[in-house]
């Protein structure tokens, strides 16, 4: 009887606890080199409002709907059926491009989501203009290193940080 509860009680605190740290209504400031994970439950729908003109929402999979408003450019809808598996899905606004992960959960659900903003850039992953397809540590230096200009463009790319205006901060720990 006791063992019962015991488990009861902590399937409904772990329930409890993956509904907290996935709030229905949320804002988000998004990493633009990661995935955002959304929420989905058939029969519920989602909204979902952008800091950008939408050009267009790309949802593959059956099951899916998605539904740009009229009225406001930077808003559109997501409703799942139940027959809608997880996937991921795309946003592609006039400057900027967000990739999703829509996870079908019939406990977990997001109605609201509002973005925003944004930092970072896309994840740089191959050097254009390397004639070498290999490159490990050891052979890098013999292999032809992209141009300066390359190089330039890369760094004007990457946020700058003034070093003078970041302030110090204390960390505490509790015993």
């Amino acid at each position: 009887m006791k063992l019962s509860l015991i488990v009861i009680v902590c399937l409904l605190t772990s329930s409890a606890s993956a509904q907290s740290n996935n709030p229905r209504i949320q804002q988000l400031f998004l990493n633009k080199s990661n995935t955002q994970k959304i929420f989905l439950s058939p029969g519920l729908a989602t909204s979902v409002k952008m800091p950008c003109e939408i050009d267009e929402v790309i949802t593959p999979g059956s099951g899916i709907l998605n539904h740009i408003s009229e009225r406001n450019k930077t808003r559109f809808s997501l409703e799942i059926s139940n027959v809608a598996r997880s996937t991921n899905f795309i946003v592609h606004c006039v400057d900027s491009t967000y990739v999703f992960d829509l996870i079908v959960n019939k406990k977990l659900h997001n109605d609201y989501i509002e973005v925003i903003g944004d930092y970072g850039v896309l994840r740089l992953t191959q050097f254009p203009y390397i004639k070498s397809d290999k490159i490990s540590a050891t052979n890098f230096k013999n292999t032809e290193m992209p141009s300066h200009e390359l190089l330039k463009k890369i760094d004007s790319n990457r946020p700058e940080f003034d070093l003078k205006n970041i302030e110090k901060l204390k960390v505490f720990s509790s015993k």
